[in-house]
């Protein structure tokens, strides 16, 4: 592992959710139809709209799977043969410093990390579970971001930058959370990859009418993170698997559940940056970036290509060459065991960020770790990945 002379900037770590996450601001009107908590059979669980929130198999983390425990697992090297929960069941209590940010700055120090992007976890879940009911999604976002600026914080000492969840169901509240995060020194965002669900179908994030949104993103200059989520990805595993023996897909043993997971994931990503870039949206607002986080890298040649062919097919629907926008807007977080070389020569090193996924278990326990992926770059090269891109990221850029 090389020695660096610098501290690393991590486009992704994680904070474990308590139960004063939704509910110490949440309007009391909107209870029954938002997030709350019950018992079943001595365990908490979380409820959505009165429905079980099957997003991850323990909702209050305590104890929770050591940081890294799936790593092995998420590289396809199961050598021991062992099924997925063997892994996932290497537990702990809860730790202090996945709850508390003091403590967590403690651990940064440790882990010789300056300044990271602090993303939820069971908030990725929530806007899938509650897209149906719109009213009921912003609110709780709204109080979720609150609890999340009284206890993370927006910036916190330039170190810990959370990110407030954005939804554009409802484009008038998303301008005005905007707003209020910008004013909380937010300097990035979180927006699932998915389409946007409306009453009347669905509409891509690069619709025009969603302009008056892009157009805050771009006159400030905050960066728009697109993190791994559930979406509408995940309803197609069940066109392969009965709903009968999906409902815990996502830690389960069925191998063409990991096949699916994996098409969930990139599929979301790839279709949602193609759409951004097919729909004009960076021709209109040309200071708008994405960062794409925790949502692998693989897919990202087949992504240009097919733009590629796009282009080729209709060059008048296009302002240049897409894969020239993709690279001058779009940076991609790897996951550990991906080819770091091959994806810089796609869109060049500055558009690759160090993410460590820490503390979840799919991550990697120590974030600097992964300076065996980038040991082939130059020691400038690697400190763009390990550091300055992020850092670049997370300075506002307005016009």
């Amino acid at each position: 592992m090389q020695e660096l002379d610098y501290r690393l900037f991590d486009a992704d770590n994680h904070f474990y959710e308590t139960e004063e996450s939704f509910a110490r601001h949440l309007d009391p009107n909107l209870k029954e139809r938002s997030v709350s908590w019950c018992e079943i059979d001595g365990v908490r669980r979380i409820l959505v709209g009165k429905k079980l929130l099957d997003f991850v198999p323990n909702d209050s983390f305590d104890p929770v799977a050591k940081p890294g425990a799936l790593d092995e697992w998420f590289r396809g090297k199961n050598s021991e043969g062992k099924p997925m929960m063997e892994y996932y069941m290497d537990m702990e209590p809860l730790p202090a410093a996945y709850v508390d940010r003091d403590v967590r700055l403690e651990l940064l120090d440790e882990q010789e990390i300056e300044s990271t992007f602090m993303f939820p976890t069971t908030a990725a879940g929530l806007e899938d579970a509650l897209e149906d009911d719109i009213e009921a999604l912003t609110g709780s976002f709204s109080a979720f971001n609150r609890w999340l600026d009284e206890d993370w914080g927006l910036n916190y000492k330039d170190r810990i930058f959370a990110t407030p969840a954005i939804t554009l169901a409802d484009r008038d509240w998303a301008i005005a959370e905007l707003n209020w995060a910008l004013s909380r020194d937010a300097r990035t965002i979180f927006i699932r990859p998915n389409p946007v669900k409306q009453p009347t179908g669905y509409r891509s994030l690069a619709d025009p009418y969603y302009d008056p949104f892009w157009k805050l993103v771009n006159d400030t200059g905050i960066t728009v993170s697109f993190h791994q989520a559930d979406t509408v990805y995940q309803s197609h595993t069940e066109y392969w698997i009965p709903k009968t023996v999906s409902s815990g897909l996502k830690f389960g043993e069925n191998p063409m559940g990991a096949v699916m997971h994996l098409r969930a994931a990139t599929g979301a990503i790839s279709e949602t940056l193609s759409a951004l870039i097919c729909g004009g949206l960076f021709t209109r607002f040309p200071n708008l970036r994405v960062a794409s986080v925790e949502n692998h890298a693989d897919w990202v040649p087949s992504c240009l290509h097919r733009l590629n062919v796009a282009y080729g097919q209709m060059p008048w629907t296009f302002s240049e060459d897409p894969a020239e926008t993709f690279r001058r807007h779009i940076w991609i977080a790897p996951f550990q065991g991906e080819d770091f070389s091959a994806l810089a020569s796609l869109i060049g090193v500055d558009r690759v960020l160090f993410a460590s996924d820490f503390p979840h278990p799919e991550g990697v326990a120590v974030p600097l770790s992964l300076l065996d992926d980038v040991e082939s770059f130059s020691s400038d090269d690697v400190r763009r990945i390990m550091r300055d891109n992020c850092k670049g990221l997370s300075q506002r850029r307005p016009i």
